[in-house]
């Protein structure tokens, strides 16, 4: 029996399967959360948690800042602008991550650093008199990434806000046994009893 249980253990495995996912902003409508301006610095998403930092959490809906992917933008904005800092804390570590920063005019400076853990693995400065109206923000080559970190370092316009978030993130699932594994497995018990009976007889 011992050993039959040592087979059937090593059958059992389990993987980790990259998935694509986003950040989907449009949750909050669902849930009833007023657009634009929120009057909250902290809500949480399916997949990750926003929270500002001297400033209220602004989306809007899809379109409204030529966002491909339909699920909105996001910044950290009062009233007329968005030059507050925001954390976005992910559930599970992405990978594979980008996203799009819009709204860049002269006098904006923000830097975005990524983090796993309590390690900074990367950063990005956007510096509004040298970048267009939208930057693409690549962090697919820094690896697993838990959380980022917006830091508005004194902007004189209005602001920046993000969208298009895209990233892989790792769902863990057992990987199911062959059919014909139980069969298998019975013919190994049979054979085992029938030699355990035949020792037992001589």
């Amino acid at each position: 029996m011992k050993i039959l249980l040592l087979v059937i253990s090593a059958f059992l495995f389990t993987c980790s399967i990259a998935k694509a996912d986003t950040l989907d902003f449009l949750e909050w409508k669902v849930a009833g959360v007023p657009e634009y301006w929120t009057g909250e610095t902290e809500l949480s998403l399916s997949n990750a948690t926003v929270r500002t930092i001297g400033s209220n959490i602004y989306y809007a809906g899809a379109g409204g800042f030529a966002e491909s992917n339909g699920r909105g933008t996001v910044g950290a904005c009062t009233t007329g602008n968005c030059i507050g800092d925001m954390e976005i804390t992910f559930s599970q570590s992405v990978s594979n991550l980008s996203f799009d920063a819009v709204g860049i005019g002269g006098g904006d400076l923000v830097t975005i650093s990524a983090f796993n853990g309590l390690t900074n693995v990367g950063e990005f400065t956007l510096d509004g008199n040298n970048s267009g109206w939208a930057k693409l923000i690549d962090f697919s080559a820094f690896g697993d990434i838990s959380r980022l970190f917006f830091d508005d370092l004194g902007s004189t316009r209005s602001g920046v806000a993000y969208n298009d978030f895209y990233f892989d993130s790792a769902v863990v699932s057992a990987v199911p046994l062959p059919a014909g594994f139980p069969l298998y497995a019975a013919g190994i018990g049979i054979l085992g009893f029938m030699g355990w009976r035949r020792r037992k007889t001589q």
